[in-house]
């Protein structure tokens, strides 16, 4: 691969393995024993019918879900040993699409890899990254919106580390513990240039959020101190 953008992405990671950047915000060396926590229960919508059926009465139905992850995680280390995938990718196209059953909508992005830090994904190849939400229009005219102000979406033409764990279909992956598992990072940063991360979790108090415009180049330093993954020259 032979683009611009994947010679500046791994400029980044060079840059965080030769410990450029110092001076600026490091990441928090205080360490939180954290274990298996669960998301607090939200109350069931007992309306069960498919969104289609509900978006016919007012020809427009808008919705808001709760974060479904069963537990969260603490750390680039705990991400790390429960996903099957880690990569940088950039998102090249995106669509909403309406699950079998017709009552959920997510999101799904075409993914380039830039770099992989853990898993069987390729520089370069291209998989599936699914997100909860979005919006559907129906061939009668009306459209069903589903929102997730907990977790924001990704951009298309951005960087982010990915934490990924497949989610059944054929080369389609879903972010692990939702949003905790979705960074994103500058494409490209020279030096002395601020470069941070940005979380993608809305809820207060997440552990993913101590990450929140930290340095990218330690950042990705300490993601590769946990992957294993050395630096390639």
């Amino acid at each position: 691969m032979k683009s611009s953008t994947k010679y500046l992405l791994i400029a980044l990671v060079i840059l965080a393995g030769l410990g450029l950047g110092l001076g600026l915000s490091r990441i928090s060396a205080t360490k939180r024993a954290v274990g298996t926590r669960a998301v607090p229960a939200t109350q069931p919508d007992v309306d069960n019918r498919p969104l289609k059926e509900k978006a016919k009465g007012t020809g427009r139905y808008v919705t808001s879900q709760a974060p479904k992850r069963k537990r969260t995680y603490a750390d680039l280390k705990d991400l790390t040993e429960n996903s099957s995938v880690v990569i940088i990718g950039i998102p090249e196209a995106n669509i909403s699409t309406l699950s079998q059953d017709g009552r959920s909508i997510s999101i799904d992005y075409k993914t380039k890899a830039m770099y992989a830090y853990k898993g069987a994904i390729r520089e370069g190849d291209t998989i599936t990254v699914s997100i909860p939400g979005g919006r559907i229009e129906f061939g009668d005219g009306s459209s069903a919106e589903v929102r997730t102000p907990w977790f924001k979406k990704m951009m298309t033409g951005n960087a982010y580390v990915l934490f990924l764990n497949p989610d059944g279909r054929p080369g389609v992956f879903v972010t692990t513990g939702d949003a905790q598992g979705l960074f994103e990072i500058p494409k490209y940063a020279r030096k002395g240039e601020e470069a941070i991360v940005k979380t993608h979790s809305g809820l207060p108090g997440d552990h993913v959020r101590k990450y929140e415009a930290n340095d990218a180049r330690l950042f990705l330093r300490e993601l590769r101190r946990v992957t294993g993954k050395r630096l390639e020259r």
